[in-house]
């Protein structure tokens, strides 16, 4: 059934933010990368050769990974942003947190489903493993659909929430700044590798303000380790931005 213009605008909408608003503290920056690696699998799988078995050990490989991360995320959003929210007395994490338990049962049928398909390759029956390779891709496909309600709720219900309730200063220094404080500057590096490939030059900047605020100490080290990897343009307007033109490294790493 067709879908009306005013249907659709509904569909895209979002609550729109004022200039003050805008300026806000925000978290869920991360969710750029997330949904870089999860839509990279789902192009793996769409392109992979069920009857290859180095093939399906590479997706269970990239799937278990990003399970690990999924889940890691999932515990710190739990233990942490919504503690500060239920502690308002605010139920509205509800959801969220019952997509977190969602999320876990996914994962044991996405694993089953590869299983299968691995137990079936042993036999060679190559049109039962063209099937269920198949039905493995909806399957996984209909697992990222759920993702993307889910961390848009995220962005669009619970961020906004936590603005509510808690001034920009409150929120980094109770969920961003601890995590900080229990990184050595390799691991700020680390963080950043992974993460500034899938960010705009907004995203960066914040991260490396509030690294810079948090731990200037070993963020003198990070900048050092970072600044190579990041494209001239960028990295001229970011040491400028972040006042350090004195340790100003000139060569890109490709």
């Amino acid at each position: 059934m067709p879908v009306s213009a005013k249907s659709a605008a509904e569909q895209l909408s979002i609550k729109k933010s004022s200039g003050n608003e805008s300026q806000r503290y925000r978290l869920y920056r991360e969710h750029k990368f997330l949904r870089a690696i999860l839509s990279d699998l789902e192009n793996r799988i769409a392109r992979a050769d069920f009857t290859d078995l180095s093939q399906l050990l590479e997706i269970k490989n990239k799937m278990e990974y990003i399970f690990g991360i999924i889940e890691g995320h999932a515990k710190h959003e739990n233990e942490i942003i919504h503690a500060l929210l239920r502690a308002k007395g605010t139920s509205i994490v509800d959801s969220i947190e019952a997509d977190h338990k969602s999320y876990k049962a996914m994962f044991e049928i996405l694993r089953g489903m590869l299983t299968e398909i691995l137990n079936i390759l042993e036999t060679g029956n190559e049109v039962e493993l063209i099937a269920k390779g198949y039905e493995f891709y909806i399957a996984y496909r209909k697992f990222i659909a759920f993702d993307l309600q889910h961390i848009n709720a995220e962005e669009t219900l619970i961020m906004p929430e936590l603005q509510k309730y808690y001034s920009d200063k409150e929120l980094k220094e109770k969920i961003d700044f601890p995590v900080y404080e229990q990184m050595s500057s390799d691991d700020m590096i680390g963080m950043m590798m992974v993460l500034f490939p899938h960010m705009n030059i907004n995203d960066k900047e914040h991260f490396l303000s509030d690294l810079q605020e948090s731990q200037p100490k070993k963020f003198l080290e990070a900048w050092k380790g970072i600044a190579p990897r990041i494209n001239a343009i960028e990295r001229s307007v970011l040491a400028e931005k972040l006042q350090l033109e004195a340790i100003f490294v000139s060569k890109t790493i490709d």
